[in-house]
């Protein structure tokens, strides 16, 4: 499922700017951190966990189908 888009919004400690990249697969590593399987390379990135300040994932919206009306 590679062309669905995943992304890593973070702050680091002591810097106030938000960054964010994108991967199509994030997995903890067991070892404080996370790896983070990038769209454009396909290696992975590891990101630990103890430089970040805050962190959130999140995903590509993808339309829901509408609601099938119910006969009575």
């Amino acid at each position: 499922m590679r062309n669905r888009q995943i992304f890593l919004r973070y702050t680091l400690a002591g810097d106030s700017r938000t960054h964010v990249k994108s991967a199509y697969r994030i997995v903890i590593d067991g070892q404080g951190g996370l790896l983070l399987y990038r769209v454009e390379s396909g290696r992975p990135e590891r990101v630990c966990l103890d430089d970040l300040e805050s962190f959130s994932i999140h995903t590509v919206g993808v339309p829901k189908r509408p609601a099938r009306a119910v006969a009575a």
